[in-house]
């Protein structure tokens, strides 16, 4: 899932994604994922005992996190 220089491939991600796969793509600790799961700032379901984050709902959270950050560059 990682080439050579440790970078995720969007491609390469599967459907549901554990917090360490999110944290992988994102640049950031699974320790901020828990963090952003637990606050409801990113949804997850639980499957036994690990959290997933489906594949789209982690993109909209992109797409809304750029949203917001252009509106406080203007």
């Amino acid at each position: 899932m990682l080439d050579q220089r440790g970078n995720v491939a969007l491609n390469d991600l599967p459907s549901f994604l554990k917090p360490d796969e999110v944290a992988a793509y994102l640049g950031v600790s699974r320790n901020t994922v828990y963090r952003w799961c637990k606050a409801g700032d990113i949804e997850s379901v639980k499957v036994r005992k690990t959290l997933r984050i489906q594949k789209s709902t982690l993109l909209g959270w992109i797409d809304k996190q750029e949203k917001a950050s252009c509106v406080l560059a203007d």
